[in-house]
């Protein structure tokens, strides 16, 4: 496209644009991402516009105190991407939070000081879209619960990666996400299964995961298992 805005966010964010949009409509919602771009289009048929432009069309979108447009303008400034620690407390059922500034160029190192707006969203077995009461995770740490999750039962953070950011898990929520991937992979999307597999490869590699070798053998079962069963269910 020759559009001025879209190239411009796409030199910034290369594949993360697409994300970011996507993002950004999940977090105001179908109806009122449409309007705002209909109005924008009314705007600026015929002048010149700019990002900020497109931006002030949803400053009136707040999320946990947050405006949606900052949100956006966080993401596409900063780059990389953030990383959510989810923890899970299998007496209680809550599940504590830790956002981490890793990613795969900087081999595990971090920003200790950036804290990014981080839109939460989980998945159980029973519940597809629990609702959290934090809607935007801006702090170092937090916690949320109780979730509708056995302690036999997975638990997924940022489910048909709806957001821009990676997600890991503690060692047995990941070989239950694992084994769910085993048996029943035609449940699960196809988007959300290679975000998982890409997620728990990442930090393994970065040494996240205490039991990665015996993990990784599970994953790959789950892999070829998929391809066997292709189904996007």
């Amino acid at each position: 496209s020759n559009n001025p805005l879209l190239m411009e966010v796409s030199r910034r964010c290369f594949g993360k644009s697409v994300f970011l949009v996507d993002g950004l409509e999940e977090l105001v919602g179908e109806l009122q991402f449409d309007a705002a771009v209909r109005q924008f289009l009314r705007n600026y048929s015929d002048r010149h516009y700019s990002l900020d432009n497109f931006l002030d069309h949803f400053d009136q979108f707040l999320v946990d105190g947050w405006r949606a447009s900052d949100v956006f303008r966080f993401w596409y400034k900063h780059g990389g991407f953030a990383s959510l620690i989810v923890t899970r407390d299998y007496n209680t059922g809550n599940v504590s939070l830790q956002q981490r500034g890793l990613n795969a160029k900087s081999r595990g190192r971090e920003d200790p000081n950036l804290l990014w707006p981080i839109p939460l969203t989980f998945r159980t077995k029973t519940v597809r879209d629990w609702p959290s009461p934090v809607k935007l995770f801006s702090r170092r740490y937090a916690n949320v619960g109780p979730l509708p999750a056995r302690s036999d039962q997975w638990l997924m953070s940022n489910a048909d990666f709806a957001y821009f950011h990676r997600v890991n898990y503690d060692d047995q929520n990941w070989d239950l996400i694992a084994q769910e991937l085993q048996n029943r992979p035609e449940y699960h999307n196809t988007v959300t299964r290679a975000q998982l597999v890409s997620d728990f490869c990442f930090f393994n590699r970065v040494g996240f995961i205490k039991q990665g070798r015996m993990l990784r053998e599970k994953f790959r079962q789950a892999m070829k298992r998929a391809e066997e069963d292709p189904d996007d269910g």
